[in-house]
C-alpha cells in the first residue's frame, strides 16, 4: 500500500469545485460568500471551505453558478471567465510570483482592474499541503486548496460579469436591504472599528487563548497584541467585502522598526496563532509574518501551528539548529517566526517536512504526536478546546 505522504495532493480524478449559493451576488447585505469543495491534501479527506470578497458575485454575474476544474494542464495555466466565456492562458511567466503579484499580473494582461481574481503562491506551486488560495486578499484558507490548484498547474482565475441576478420581488429586496443596513450600522459599530481583533482580549481573559503551542491557555502579554494596539498603532484602513456595510476588515501597516512597510489584513485567528501561540508579543512581527504567509500562499492557521510546533520541539531539544537551517527557534523570537514560515514556503530544512502537514509529520516522527494539536490532520484554530468545549467535538 502506498503511503499517503508520498501521494500527490490531487489526481485527474480529484475535482476542484467552486460554487455559489442562491443569494450570492444578490442586492442584499453580505451576499458575498462562495464555496470550494475538493479532497484536502492536508487531512486527506473531504474539504469544504468558504470565502468572501468579490469573486463569487462576479462568477454569478458572468453566468455561472459553479465552476468545476478537473484534470491537469500540461503547462502552467490561468483561466479568464467573462460573461459566459472561458479562456485558457499561459501562466508560465507567473511562476514564482507571490499571490497578489500574480493577480495584478492577470489584471494587467486583461487591462481591467475590475476583474475579481484568485491565485496560488509559491507554496501552492510546490504542493505545500497547507497552501491556501488567495482571493483578492480574502482566502480559501484551510485544508490545502492551494496545493490542489498547484497539482493541476492552475496558477489562478480571473472573472468578471456584466449580468444581473433576478429576484422575484425587487421592491421587497430593497426594503430588506435598507432595514438590514440600518441595523448593522447600529449594532456592529465596534466590529467596524476594531474588526475581529476585538476578540483577543476576551478570549485571553476566559483562559481560551492558545499559548506556546497550546501548552497554556492565557498569554501574559495579551495587552501587547490586542485590538487597541492594532487600532491605535497599526491600523491603515478598513475594507469591506461585496455589499457589506460593516467593513470589518482592517489593513495593518508597520510604520517603523525592522518590519517597517509590512502590511497585512489582520484577523483574530492570524493574531492569536502567529502571536500568543508562538509566544510573540511584537505586533509588528505578527503583521510581517501574516504578510509573508499571504504572499507565499500559506494558511496562517496551519502555518502558525507548524511554527509553534517547531518552537516546542526546539525548546525540548528534539530538534536542533541543523534541522532549522541555523534558526534559533525559540518561543517569542520574531526572527524564528519569519524564518520558519520561509522554510515551509521554500520546502527547505524542516520546512519540507512541515509542508506535508501534521499527518505527514506524524508519519515520519510518531514520537512527536504528543506535541501536535490537530483533529484528523487539521490543526486547531485559535480557540483552545479546554475552554471552548464545543471545539473539542468539531
Amino acid at each position: 500500500m502506498k503511503s499517503a505522504r508520498t501521494q500527490v495532493p490531487s489526481t485527474r480524478a480529484t475535482s476542484c469545485i467552486f460554487f455559489t449559493g442562491p443569494l450570492t451576488g444578490v442586492d442584499l447585505p453580505s451576499t458575498t460568500k462562495f464555496q470550494l469543495a475538493t479532497k484536502s491534501p492536508e487531512t486527506r479527506g473531504y474539504l469544504c471551505s468558504n470565502c468572501s470578497g468579490n469573486f463569487g458575485p462576479q462568477l454569478k454575474k458572468a453566468g455561472f453558478d459553479a465552476l468545476i476544474v478537473e484534470g491537469r494542464a500540461d503547462v502552467w495555466t490561468w483561466l479568464v471567465i467573462q460573461d459566459g466565456r472561458v479562456e485558457f492562458r499561459s501562466a508560465e511567466g507567473m511562476l514564482g510570483m507571490m499571490t497578489n503579484a500574480a493577480q495584478d499580473a492577470m489584471k494587467d494582461e486583461l487591462g481591467d482592474k475590475k476583474f475579481a481574481a484568485m491565485s496560488i503562491g509559491p507554496a501552492g506551486e510546490k504542493l505545500v499541503r497547507l497552501a491556501y488560495i488567495n482571493v483578492d486578499e480574502r482566502a480559501f484558507g484551510r485544508g490545502g486548496g492551494g496545493a490542489v490548484m498547484g497539482s493541476k498547474k492552475l496558477k489562478g482565475i480571473a472573472v468578471k460579469g456584466s449580468g444581473t441576478i433576478p429576484v422575484a420581488d425587487a421592491a421587497r429586496v430593497r426594503e430588506i436591504w435598507t432595514d438590514a443596513v440600518k441595523n448593522l450600522k447600529e449594532t456592529r459599530a465596534n466590529h467596524t472599528k476594531y474588526g475581529t481583533a476585538q476578540y483577543i482580549s476576551p478570549i485571553n481573559e476566559l483562559g481560551c487563548m492558545p499559548t506556546r503551542n497550546f501548552q497554556t491557555t492565557h498569554f501574559e502579554h495579551g495587552d501587547k497584541v490586542d485590538h487597541l494596539v492594532l487600532h491605535d498603532h497599526f491600523r491603515a484602513k478598513n475594507y469591506a467585502c461585496f455589499h457589506c456595510s460593516v467593513a470589518c476588515g482592517i489593513v495593518a501597516e508597520v510604520k517603523e522598526g525592522p518590519f517597517k512597510g509590512a502590511r497585512a489584513r489582520t484577523e483574530f485567528e492570524n493574531i492569536g496563532l502567529l502571536g500568543p501561540n508562538c509566544g510573540i508579543s511584537d505586533f509588528a512581527a505578527i503583521v510581517a509574518a501574516n504578510q509573508l504567509c499571504d504572499d507565499l500562499g500559506i494558511d496562517t492557521i496551519s502555518g502558525a501551528n507548524a511554527v509553534s510546533l517547531v518552537m516546542e520541539l526546539y525548546g525540548r531539544g528534539l530538534i536542533t539548529d541543523k534541522d532549522t537551517k541555523g534558526i534559533k527557534a525559540d518561543f517569542g523570537s520574531p526572527q524564528a517566526l519569519i524564518g520558519i514560515i520561509e522554510l515551509i514556503g521554500k520546502r527547505e530544512g524542516i520546512g519540507d517536512l512541515l509542508a506535508e502537514g501534521m499527518l505527514g509529520v506524524i508519519e515520519k516522527h510518531p514520537e512527536w504526536a504528543a506535541y501536535i494539536c490537530h483533529v484528523k490532520g487539521m490543526p486547531y484554530a485559535a480557540y483552545d478546546p479546554r475552554g471552548f468545549y464545543g471545539n473539542a467535538l468539531t
